[in-house]
C-alpha cells in the first residue's frame, strides 16, 4: 500500500483499500489511423488502447499507458504498430483514475478480446 493510500485511509478512518474501478468512461473507444504517429494526433495522456487490424478490426494488442502519444511511438519503433495495416483505438482515462484502475481495465479488455500480441493475459506482467 502506498503512502498516499495510507494517508487517505487515516483521514477517512478506513483501512479498506479501494477496489479497482474502470478507468474509462462508458462508450466506444476512438479509432484513428494515419501514415505517421504524428498524424494520429494522439493526446499525451493516460489511456487504455488497442492496436487493431484495419481489414478485420480484430485487436492485435491491448495496453495501457501514462502517455498515449509516446507509447504509440514506442510501438511504431518496435515494429508492433504498422500504420499501413493497423489502426489505434483508445479511450482516455477518467480524471481521478489510478494506475491500478488502468491496469484493471486493461486486464478486462485482454480477457474480452484475447489479442495475440499480449504475452501476459493479465496485463503488463508487472502487477
Amino acid at each position: 500500500m502506498g503512502f498516499l493510500q495510507s494517508l487517505l485511509n487515516a483521514v477517512t478512518g478506513t483501512d479498506q483499500p479501494r477496489a479497482p474501478q474502470s478507468a474509462l468512461s462508458r462508450g466506444r473507444m476512438k479509432r484513428v489511423s494515419g501514415s505517421t504517429v504524428r498524424e494520429l494526433d494522439l493526446p499525451p495522456k493516460p489511456a487504455v488502447y488497442r492496436i487493431v487490424e484495419k481489414a478485420s478490426a480484430k485487436p492485435k494488442y491491448v495496453g495501457q499507458t501514462d502517455n498515449l502519444r509516446r507509447r504509440m511511438g514506442q510501438h511504431r519503433a518496435a515494429g508492433t504498430l504498422n500504420l499501413k495495416r493497423d489502426a489505434v483505438e483508445y479511450a482516455e482515462a477518467q480524471g481521478g483514475a489510478t494506475k491500478d484502475d488502468l491496469c484493471h481495465t486493461e486486464v478486462k479488455h485482454i480477457k474480452k478480446h484475447q489479442p495475440p500480441g499480449n504475452s501476459y493475459r493479465g496485463g503488463n506482467g508487472r502487477r
